[in-house]
């Protein structure tokens, strides 16, 4: 009667064990193999319970060999997918064909012999899976914790052979399954263990990742939690709001922050923003543009955010620079009113210049039938410096509508630029003081040499004027992108621009001068984007200009 007391309270106290591993196992490493591993822990459960009953119930014997198979099989699953690797395909056939083998040969063998088979069989199947194991540790996947499993699952072949020899020798039962409790216990803990430590690795990556992921991104982010704590606030955030130390405000609520932007704000955005709810978010969830007091524009949105389940997890508030944006977008929808209005005035001029030229030549018929003392001749002197007016502003609209290159050749940046300031000598002052830099020698532009002095007089023209004759301008060439474009820049110290003039500068028939047409750097634009360049302009009031230009280089042609 004792010895089944023993082996019913360890049994009872195995099952206590075997709930807790179970569920443990299962919530941490349900997709790592805890769920194999705690299914053949039942198994090896209920299989002692068979062999505890059989003593009374002979016909729960054919169970422990089904259920102990039931056990390996379930231990060489969970080693695989602990390691990551597909479970083997033979694995379930296997197992159900030694268990049907053990169960035919289980009348016809010796107590002795049964329990060495037992054994024989799980010294098999655990070695596998303890060998799956290990390669992991080799591999570098937790190797601390695959070595912990390897050898843990090692010893339990070692309980099943001291099993076996109690149940030879006629020892308790309670003896057996004890040991059998004691390497439950012990390979159950480091699984559990091990399974942990992988869910706290996992964890730490994916927060790791997450970080990193907010780190790098281009935009600035603050994460809250679902009760509108936040939690983190990126880099590029803090340096869109100059905050100086961001993590003083993890923690709290949004409001800080909210407020922060709302003095960077321009007066007509900060009167929109204050009219935004900032309790549980710092905007409403529609994006919404903003202009900082220092002309920048950011775009800022807040969105929620959802767990797998849907459940909301807080929410996203996403501060954007869109600055940059806004001038190409400007830049482009400027480029294509250049190209409508290029194509409207060649047109125009075109059909003009013919009608001027009927002028020109008529007004030459008569200046030839008058005498030259005619007060007629001054009539039609007037007449042809008008119409030779309108034919200089036609071709100055002809250059505008066909800015693209007509005969491109190799060209010098250093003779050419040498000979523009030798040429264009007499149009400028000597009190003005003009110098070329090329430092880097052989620069050669591909491009069309008429159009090229074309540009550049007119922007040496427009530094003489904004200079008025008095200062420095410099010409300056160097090399970009890697070799393939030429920049060329005219730098001068003169009154400088405005922002309104700057975003017009280029504007067809826009100019700050009481005489001309205006053409004369929307030519340049047309001139130089026909190249495939780009033309840019820096400038601040009373800080002068600088004009770079790119080109293409013709050793990259």
């Amino acid at each position: 009667m004792q010895p089944v007391l023993g082996a019913s309270a360890i049994l009872v106290g195995g099952l206590v064990f075997l709930g807790i591993l179970a569920i443990v196992m299962d919530r941490v490493g349900r997709n790592s193999g805890g769920r194999d591993w705690a299914l053949g822990w039942v198994c090896l459960w209920l299989s002692g319970l068979c062999v505890t009953l059989s003593e009374v119930q002979p016909w729960l014997r054919p169970g422990y060999p089904i259920l102990a198979t039931a056990y390996c099989a379930l231990t060489i699953a969970g080693a695989a997918r602990y390691r990551g690797v597909p479970v083997p395909e033979w694995l379930w056939g296997t197992a159900i064909s030694v268990a049907l083998l053990r169960i035919v040969l289980q009348p016809f063998l010796t107590e002795g012999a049964t329990q060495v088979l037992g054994t024989a069989v799980i010294a098999l199947a655990l070695g596998f899976a303890a060998g799956l194991v290990w390669r992991g540790a080799r591999l570098g996947n937790s190797p601390k914790c695959d070595r912990a499993i390897a050898w843990g699952t090692l010893s339990i072949p070692l309980v099943s052979a001291a099993y076996a020899y109690g149940k030879v020798i006629g020892a308790p039962p309670t003896h057996g399954l004890f040991a059998w409790l004691l390497g439950g216990i012990l390979l159950g803990g480091i699984q559990a263990g091990c399974l942990l430590i992988r869910l706290e690795q996992a964890s730490e990556r994916s927060r790791a990742s997450l970080e990193a992921l907010i780190g790098s991104t281009p935009f600035g982010l603050v994460l809250c939690d679902s009760r509108g704590r936040v939690q983190t606030v990126n880099p590029v955030f803090a340096k869109l709001l100059g905050l100086d130390d961001p993590t003083a405000f993890l923690g709290g609520s949004l409001e800080p922050l909210h407020r922060r932007l709302a003095q960077l704000l321009h007066d007509p955005s900060r009167a929109i923003f204050a009219a935004l709810p900032a309790k549980k978010s710092p905007l409403a969830l529609e994006p919404r543009e903003l202009q900082l007091e220092d002309g920048r524009l950011v775009v800022s949105d807040v969105r929620p955010v959802h767990g797998r389940d849907g459940e909301p997890m807080g929410s996203l508030w996403l501060l954007a620079d869109v600055t940059e944006e806004r001038r190409l977008q400007e830049q482009l929808g400027r480029s294509r009113r250049l190209e409508t209005l290029g194509r409207l005035a060649g047109g125009v001029a075109h059909d003009f210049n013919n009608k001027l030229t009927a002028v020109l030549g008529n007004a030459s018929v008569l200046r030839e039938s008058f005498e030259p003392t005619d007060s007629r001749q001054a009539m039609l002197a007037d007449l042809e410096h008008a119409a030779e007016y309108c034919s200089n502003l036609t071709q100055d609209l002809l250059d505008f509508a066909q800015a693209a290159p007509r005969a491109r050749s190799e060209v010098s940046v250093r003779g050419f630029l040498d000979d523009l300031i030798q040429t264009m000598r007499p149009q400028l002052p000597r009190s003005l003081a003009v110098r070329v830099d090329v430092t880097e020698p052989g620069l050669r532009v591909y491009a069309d040499p008429t159009q090229l002095e074309r540009v550049f007089s007119n922007l040496l023209l427009n530094a003489r004027d904004a200079t008025a004759g008095e200062g420095r301008v410099t010409i300056a060439a160097h090399t970009i992108d890697r070799g393939r474009q030429i920049e060329i820049e005219i730098v001068d110290d003169g009154a400088g621009m405005d922002a309104e003039t700057r975003d017009r500068i280029f504007d067809p028939f826009y100019s700050r001068k009481r005489t001309g047409t205006g053409l004369g750097l929307a030519i340049v634009h047309g001139i130089v984007t026909g190249h495939g360049g780009e033309v840019r302009v820096e400038s601040e009031p009373g800080q002068g200009a600088r004009f770079s230009t790119s080109w293409p280089a013709a050793d990259a042609v």
